[in-house]
């Protein structure tokens, strides 16, 4: 009755579960070093989501405890599906609500709680649009439609037109960059292609949305016209208001 699927439907392996959620645990201790493998230093908004220079604050390692931990529930209910079946167990077990309220017993206050919660669901409901996951035909910036991206990246309307926050944008994309890091970090050394890549690709959609105006209807046309690999180019003129956090 709450949509948790039956004993037959878990087509996992308990110990491989197990064991991948360990992998990535030990694959992500690897992130902070990997800050100089990158050829701009990271900003302050990939600083604020992703454990980085140091050994990164409780805040981040619980958040990426949680993704680890949802990504093996995932793996255990289907691994050729992983990602589907992960925010399938997310709604159903309520995972939303029980992780805000471990968030805040680690002092995460007001929305930051909720806000991060969702910021691991949005990894798994968004797959195909991950940085440094397969490269995909349709708009890169599909992934927006998302009700939880709407709400984390401030989705708002000004004068008839959709705007989205700078800020919030650029902290979501590095987020959602941690399993692409974490699958870097497995090897004895980092790959620098891999490494160009990703940072490749967190660049051009950023770009993207300085050029986008931060609109959001004319990002999703910036992606539908521009191949992904190519650098949207800079509009001119007046550029609209957009309404940032202070």
């Amino acid at each position: 009755s709450l949509g948790i699927p039956s004993r037959p439907q878990w087509r996992g392996d308990i110990q491989e579960s197990v064991a991948g959620f360990e992998r990535r645990i030990k694959e992500s201790l690897r992130i902070p070093a990997m800050q100089k493998e990158f050829a701009r230093p990271w900003s302050e908004r990939a600083c604020s989501v992703l454990p980085a220079s140091g050994s990164g604050s409780e805040a981040q390692w619980a958040a990426v405890l949680a993704w680890s931990a949802v990504e093996a529930l995932g793996e255990l209910l289907d691994s050729r599906n992983s990602a589907q079946a992960a925010v399938k167990l997310f709604d159903a077990l309520k995972l939303r609500e029980a992780m805000a309220e471990a968030f805040a017993r680690l002092g995460m206050e007001g929305e930051e709680r909720w806000r991060v919660a969702a910021r691991v669901r949005t990894v798994f409901a968004n797959e195909a649009w991950l940085p440094g996951a397969r490269r995909s035909t349709r708009s890169p910036y599909s992934w927006l439609h998302d009700p939880d991206v709407a709400w984390l990246i401030n989705v708002h309307e000004y004068e008839g037109i959709r705007y989205f926050n700078k800020e919030a944008y650029e902290c979501l994309l590095w987020w959602m960059a941690l399993p692409a890091l974490a699958r870097i970090a497995e090897g004895p050394a980092f790959d620098q292609s891999q490494v160009a890549d990703v940072e490749s690709q967190l660049k051009l959609r950023i770009d993207a949305a300085e050029s986008a105006g931060y609109q959001l209807m004319a990002l999703f046309e910036l992606g539908e016209k521009r191949p992904t690999k190519e650098a949207p180019q800079p509009v001119t003129g007046d550029e609209p208001l957009v309404v940032k956090e202070t």
